[in-house]
């Protein structure tokens, strides 16, 4: 029984959650848009001006000269690879979610035990509530690149899960050891019944233990008499003939 938690932790240290991404402070745009810290509407609302656009898609004013050019050096570079970077960690967790979530649902419909165990059931939906908060402050942290933001580490969840995995994992083992082992179970449960019918009746057996043995020594006494008597027939029939 294993789940695979890789990616996780790395994606969630990264230091770009608290990074403030802005934009090139080489395009004329840049102090006027980090002054006012709307780097990410403008961003969002670069895609309305095409190369074609003569007026901006807002306020309809006119675009100044090289605007197009300004605006894309202010969202090329650095802030561009950023974006880039946040968008991969997000879809690599979100995957990572979806496939930690088939997994357990597999895992539920054939293992016996997982469904037994209510310690994996709080665990992971701990856990799963967690990485699904975390994924929404991923999604939100491309939205607004200007702002930083903060990630829950998953691992002392994850180490929760992983403890009820293991401790599922010995009760397996426990199992399929005792069915390879058909015959020696069975006799040791046959001895186990036994022993624990003496220990629970040990003053019926004991009053039992006392009953026979004042019979047995009764029938002893009877039976040495009784071959005392048949001997001393056998002597007088002797002397009789």
């Amino acid at each position: 029984v294993a789940l695979n938690f890789s990616d996780l932790s790395a994606i969630e240290t990264d230091t770009i959650w608290a990074k403030v991404v802005v934009g090139s402070k080489d395009s004329p745009l840049a102090a006027a848009i980090h002054q006012m810290g709307n780097i990410d509407w403008v961003h969002a609302g670069r895609k309305y001006v095409t190369e074609h656009s003569t007026d901006c898609p807002f306020c309809q004013q006119v675009l100044p000269a090289g605007f197009k050019e300004q605006l894309a050096l202010l969202i090329e570079g650095d802030y561009k690879n950023d974006l880039e970077k946040i968008q991969s960690f997000e879809v690599r967790y979100e995957q990572r979610i979806v496939e930690l979530t088939n997994a357990m649902r597999t895992l539920l419909a054939d293992e016996p035990f997982v469904r037994e165990n209510a310690e994996l059931d709080k665990s992971w939906s701990n856990l799963h509530h967690l990485l699904t908060r975390n994924l929404q402050s991923m999604q939100q942290k491309y939205r607004q690149a200007g702002q930083a933001f903060e990630i829950e580490f998953s691992a002392d969840a994850v180490l929760l899960v992983a403890d009820a995995l293991a401790q599922i994992d010995d009760r397996i083992n426990t199992y399929n050891k005792r069915i390879r082992n058909r015959q020696a179970e069975k006799d040791k449960v046959e001895a186990d019944f036994w022993k624990r019918m003496r220990f629970d009746h040990t003053g019926v057996l004991n009053v039992y233990n006392a009953a026979k043995e004042t019979s047995d020594s009764k029938i002893r006494e009877i039976n040495s008499l009784l071959a005392a008597i048949i001997e001393r027939r056998r002597l007088i029939q002797t002397e009789l003939t």
